[in-house]
């Protein structure tokens, strides 16, 4: 198997070494690394360029500045390999990774997306493992939703590449959360999805600077979008479970209610992405989702007619 592993590059001269050089000491050989600078302004471009000129496996590709989303997009046009990773540039990965990975290919056939632990990096002393919590067989992506702790990130996951041409989904450009709206649909649309346990990934959680560092209106606006989004493209492909139907909700719910957030911009963005028409479709085909004695469905119906 034939892996091409897509890096987006942008002002982080600082962590870009330590990532290439976990991909390129890989104990499996058979890959390529696509490094999209993205605009960069510091000496991110020179760094790669080096890299390049010092391994064939790795290629560099410049385009102006356009965001996460669009470098990602972009690194998959000139992907050549059977199975497609997205690997952040200030991350890095196991030696082991793709050994890990053709393994367990090698023993449950090929599959559509095969998902691995990664660790939460804060510093030496504090790291925290997350995994699947589920067994290493294929199941369809609803059961595989229903039976793990799914984790929505793009980078813990490598994809087949023709399963991806074959969805036409891309990252939404110019949007934060965009994992949200990429593996969400891609989950619910395959029957082949599977996961290891071995760790492959370390997510640098506290760096200065990060997109994610901070809420904003942005934030807010752009989680109820990304829940909107993969609610309509799964809904399209007649995917909707109850299990997925919860859990958009919990997210209309929890995932813009913190206490830096204000009302106002609350339902501002909840109705400049149609939340509202999501949730009453919701309220008539699943209304034990809006429903109910306890004190959660309680608040839910209180977020449902004030802020909807």
């Amino acid at each position: 198997m034939k892996y091409s592993i897509i890096v987006p590059v942008y002002n982080i001269e600082d962590y870009i070494d330590q990532c290439i050089e976990s991909l390129v000491e890989q104990t499996w050989s058979d890959f390529e690394v696509i490094l999209v600078n993205d605009g960069s302004k510091d000496n991110s471009k020179r760094k790669i360029e080096e890299w390049s000129t010092k391994d064939k496996r790795v290629n560099v590709v410049n385009k102006i500045n356009g965001g996460l989303s669009s470098a990602r997009n972009e690194g998959l046009k000139h992907a050549t390999g059977d199975y497609v990773l997205y690997v952040d540039g200030d991350d890095w990965v196991a030696h082991d990774l793709l050994s890990n990975i053709n393994n367990h290919i090698n023993k449950v056939g090929t599959v559509d997306i095969i998902c691995y632990s990664y660790i939460e990096y804060y510093n030496n002393q504090i790291q925290r493992k997350r995994s699947y919590q589920i067994d290493e067989l294929v199941y369809t992506g609803p059961d595989f939703f229903r039976k793990s702790s799914f984790h929505v990130q793009a980078w813990n996951k490598v994809y087949k590449r023709n399963f991806l041409l074959s969805i036409g989904l891309e990252f939404i450009e110019g949007r934060l959360h965009e994992d949200i709206s990429y593996t969400l649909p891609l989950c619910f649309c395959t029957d082949q999805i599977t996961a290891i346990k071995q760790v492959g990934y370390y997510y640098r959680k506290n760096r200065e600077n990060s997109i994610m560092s901070m809420v904003t209106e942005r934030n807010v606006n752009d989680f109820s979008h990304a829940l909107c989004f993969s609610y309509k493209f799964i809904q399209k492909h007649n995917r909707l479970t109850p299990e997925l139907i919860q859990w958009i909700t919990n997210g209309f719910f929890n995932g813009c209610f913190t206490h830096k957030t204000r009302y106002t911009i609350l339902k501002r963005c909840h109705h400049l992405n149609g939340t509202i028409n999501i949730m009453n479709d919701i309220s008539r085909l699943y209304p034990n989702i809006v429903s109910g004695n306890n004190v959660k469905y309680f608040y839910l119906k209180l977020w449902y007619r004030h802020i909807i």
